[in-house]
């Protein structure tokens, strides 16, 4: 994993790199508006035709305006998210292409022309546009931000705003206003002409950031009211990103809480008592194995004790390398899967493997070989997983997302954007999780200084052998997950830009569902179950000191004979430290009987 670490790197710091390009791009907005006269045209429907002339100093490239995303910063009410189809473009009298982009939901921008050269010229623009008209059956109010979409000084200002058609005489008010960040800081009034048409100017220039804002009224009857569909349009153009994340966000809760009733509940646990012997026919590696439905290398060292608790092998030290050889002997009684483990490490080597950097190969097949057989032989009998359950509920929720992402996306670049994150996001977060996982179990099964050394065995293999190894696996896989994790902050920064913040809520709440239930999905068999009670029952002797609460239950007594033999499931239990102390007394008396 570590060889593979700075290519996957690269890889995705190349990717994210590629979006924030992307996300950041920006074309030349002009640096001043000399004149602009923006014609606007009110529709039976409630559209609004808008033909605007503008003459205007640019930097080169493409001119940019600013499309406003939310009507309601114009006219006020509840969201509107207005659409805006471009019917002409022209610079200097020569049609020119354009585009939109959206680098974050609260933005919409319109890129016109491109390979534009610096200086003076003519922009011609036609567009229409809806939801800046507010229509019921007494009246017809509409509100437009003729400047503010430039961002840049403008000298002279002109709007006409063209009544709807029958309304050239039932004006009902008119009017504009000079605005800015703090509000309104004048008013102009309108010349109404003899076909109706109203005239608004601006009484001095505009300096970036003032906005000239117009509005107009009818009575009511000139203007449609809203229609049942056009609502329901409307409805989902504001909201259908978060109602559809909300739909899929429903429907995986309730997906996943039948399939955890179906499959993934524990059958009940019975009461925990002491037990003086393990769970019968299972290795230390076994019960580990079950207990955490998952195999790590705690449980291969722990058989590794219990091969030498049994006789299968011995441990010496010659000249500083701890050598371990097979004695000849296999008991009647030796689990299964020891049984593999022991015909692995000593298959190719004539009995003896010294533990050093040759012999690691013989270290994997052995490990490689008890998983598989513990994969196997316990994980149907024992306990199931579910995964499919589980990848049937990271299946909606990506299709939920992506969904929720397209419907709330408002130009085909916003939607590549944020499509691209949420993959993104979906691969780095699932390795982040499993470094992070991964830095928790190292951690927590990290060598321990035990008070007692009650025999060289134990010295030579849960420390000798695990120490270095423990020590660069820490040290590895907690650069990893530091600098992992803090390119997914930066990338989760960069999607809740894009995406609108209901929308990344709902997906970071399914994210959360489908770790919550990933977690709770795997469970136990009635088999499994009576097996973990009994490895707790045993783990309570194990690591129960007070002689006291014990001795009712008559224990064996402790010789450093029952230390060894019970100090490979220890380990695998995670209560040696407890078993060690129990018999320091003995270790001590033992060990001044020798001296004397």
């Amino acid at each position: 994993m570590v060889g593979r670490f700075p290519r996957a790197l690269a890889a995705g710091l190349a990717l994210l790199a590629t979006l924030a390009v992307v996300g950041t791009a920006r074309a030349a907005s002009p640096t001043e508006v000399r004149s602009l006269v923006s014609t606007v045209a009110v529709f039976a429907s409630g559209s609004l035709e808008v033909r605007e002339q503008l003459t205007l100093v640019t930097t080169g490239g493409s001119i940019s305006r600013i499309l406003v995303q939310d009507a309601r910063e114009v006219r006020g009410g509840g969201r509107a998210t207005p659409s805006w189809r471009v019917q002409r473009a022209s610079i200097d009298g020569n049609p020119v292409s354009w585009r939109m982009r959206s680098p974050s939901p609260s933005q919409l921008i319109l890129d016109v022309g491109g390979g534009i050269a610096p200086g003076l010229h003519t922009l011609d623009l036609t567009f229409i546009t809806d939801r800046f008209v507010v229509a019921d059956a007494s009246r017809a109010d509409v509100a437009w931000d003729a400047t503010g979409a430039w961002n840049a000084p403008v000298a002279q200002a002109v709007v006409v705003m063209m009544p709807p058609p029958g309304a050239e005489r039932s004006l009902a008010g008119a009017g504009a206003s000079l605005q800015n960040a703090t509000g309104r800081i004048g008013s102009m009034p309108a010349i109404v002409g003899m076909d109706g048409d109203l005239t608004m100017r601006a009484d001095r220039p505009l300096t970036a950031g003032e906005r000239l804002v117009v509005h107009a009224a009818w009575p009511g009857g000139f203007v449609h009211v809203p229609t049942g569909s056009m609502r329901v349009d409307w409805f989902v153009r504001d909201w259908g990103g978060v109602v559809m994340g909300l739909l899929g966000l429903l429907v995986l809760a309730g997906y996943f809480q039948s399939a955890w009733n179906a499959v993934g509940r524990d059958p009940p646990q019975t009461a925990v008592i002491a037990r003086f012997d393990p769970p019968e026919g299972l290795s230390p590696a076994a019960v580990r194995y079950i207990r955490r439905m998952a195999f790590d290398g705690t449980g291969f060292a722990a058989n590794l004790l219990d091969l030498g608790s049994r006789g299968v092998m011995t441990v010496t030290q010659q000249l500083g390398t701890t050598v371990l050889r097979r004695t000849g002997t296999s008991p009647e009684t030796l689990p299964p899967d020891e049984r593999v483990m022991a015909e692995y490490l000593f298959s190719n080597n004539g009995g003896t493997l010294a533990i050093t950097q040759r012999a690691q190969p013989s270290l994997k097949a052995a490990q490689a070989a008890l998983r598989k057989h513990l994969d196997a032989h316990c994980r149907t009998e024992y306990f199931g997983l579910h995964r499919y359950e589980t990848l049937v509920g990271i299946g909606i929720s990506f299709v939920t997302a992506v969904l929720a992402g397209m419907a709330q996306a408002t130009t085909r670049a916003s939607a590549l954007a944020y499509l691209s994150l949420l993959a993104w996001l979906s691969v780095w977060s699932a390795g982040v999780a499993f470094l992070w996982s991964s830095l928790v179990r190292t951690w927590k099964t990290r060598p321990a200084t035990h008070p007692v050394r009650p025999t060289s065995f134990l010295g030579a293999l849960t420390i000798g052998m695990a120490a270095n190894e423990e020590k660069k696996a820490q040290s590895t896989s907690t650069s990893m997950a530091v600098c992992f994790s803090g390119f997914w902050f930066v990338g989760a920064g960069m999607f809740f830009r894009v995406a609108t913040v209901p929308v990344a809520v709902l997906v970071v709440a399914m994210a959360v569902l489908d770790i919550v239930y990933g977690r709770l999905m795997p469970s136990w068999t009635l088999r499994g179950r009576q097996a973990v009670d009994e490895a707790d029952g045993f783990a309570l002797y194990l690591k129960v000191a007070e002689k006291q609460h014990m001795d009712w239950l008559h224990p064996p007594e402790k010789t450093p004979e029952l230390l060894e033999r019970y100090l490979p499931y220890a380990l695998a239990l995670g209560v040696q430290q407890e078993w060690a102390e129990q018999f320091r007394e003995t270790v001590e008396r033992s060990t001044a009987s020798a001296a004397t």
